[in-house]
């Protein structure tokens, strides 16, 4: 997390469940397109992402994702287990 932070990335928001449902609430870059995001947990980046679509659109497939969508289900996954 401190060399994210060192080379200019910003806390965006963060991931809870609530009721078994995964809810992501951002704080800023909600309408940001075209940036490099993280998923980090305890300090460890766990994944790393580029967005073309605005932010939050980008985790709202994160949130609930398509049967199709591969990377969605598995970063879903990934969310829920930490």
């Amino acid at each position: 997390m401190n060399r994210l932070l060192q080379i200019g990335f910003q806390p965006a928001g963060h991931w809870s469940i609530d009721q078994d449902k995964l809810i992501f609430q951002l704080t800023r870059h909600a309408t940001a397109c075209n940036i490099l995001y993280a998923f980090v947990c305890n300090g460890l980046v766990k994944y790393v992402g580029k967005t073309v679509q605005p932010l939050a659109k980008r985790m709202a497939g994160y949130r609930t994702p398509g049967g199709s969508q591969q990377t969605n289900k598995r970063c879903h996954l990934l969310i829920r287990s930490q």
